[in-house]
């Protein structure tokens, strides 16, 4: 089976190199080349599960496949036992054989299919978790999280400095969404400069209230650049102008 198994990889590895050679350095495959390389991957998939009992399959992708490769990546914080990360492969991987990975040039309409698919994967997850570690798993998989506990972890702070700062970002984006809601403030008018001053006080409240816990402002610096991007984006900024055509040149 390991010389089966081998055999199997070796061809379609082959196959995923002709495709990106065929694919002359530009970097990123094209939608078509994609939708190929999408196919190499099923079929691979398929051919492997046909020499393995059902039991060896799942087993052989929980060690192998990307989805479980990603989700590892994800759950690098959130310390899952065995049966946590075999649910969650579960879940993850029905989904990501409907929908794949979001890679742009999605029709509006498969956008929101994708969306809403999305939701109700989060809700399943709700389900197999329960409340308190869906919770847990909801902060582990934050990316500014992760940033946050390896920048805690440089700076010889405790590491329940990075759930204390999780709950102090929660709680203020919160309140800047509750400042937004229902908001039709435009750049330039009167209302718009009042959002901006109610965020910027929103901001230095948040501020004050993580200096504590970080210790020093250099602390706070560090923060914002290093899982502390929610602090930049507190206050709105107005969009750019658009950029104005050179001009013609005399001849």
């Amino acid at each position: 089976t390991v010389a089966q198994l081998a055999a199997i990889r070796e061809r379609y590895d082959q196959q995923r190199m002709e495709l990106y050679s065929g694919n002359r350095g530009m970097g990123g495959l094209l939608p078509d080349e994609q939708a190929k390389y999408d196919a190499i991957e099923k079929a691979m998939r398929a051919e492997i599960r046909s020499v393995l009992s059902p039991a060896d399959f799942e087993d052989y992708e929980l060690r192998t496949s990307n989805t479980a490769n990603q989700l590892r990546y994800e759950l690098v914080a959130f310390n899952a036992n065995e049966q946590e990360f075999r649910t969650l492969y579960k879940l993850k991987s029905a989904f990501d054989e409907q929908y794949g990975i979001n890679r742009g040039g999605m029709t509006e309409e498969q956008m929101r299919a994708r969306n809403e698919a999305q939701k109700q994967h989060s809700e399943q997850i709700k389900i197999a978790l329960g409340l308190e570690r869906f919770g847990e798993y909801q902060r582990a998989t934050d990316h500014n999280y992760r940033q946050t506990t390896q920048l805690i972890g440089r700076l010889n702070l405790p590491p329940e400095t990075a759930n204390t700062l999780y709950t102090i970002q929660k709680d203020f984006e919160q309140r800047r969404n509750d400042l937004y809601r229902g908001g039709s403030a435009r750049p330039g008018s009167p209302e718009w400069d009042t959002l901006v001053q109610q965020a910027s006080a929103l901001q230095q409240q948040a501020i004050a209230r993580i200096t504590p816990v970080l210790g020093s402002a250099q602390h706070v610096d560090a923060y914002k650049q290093y899982g502390g991007s929610w602090l930049s984006n507190m206050v709105p900024q107005p969009p750019r102008a658009p950029a104005r055509a050179p001009a013609p040149t005399k001849q």
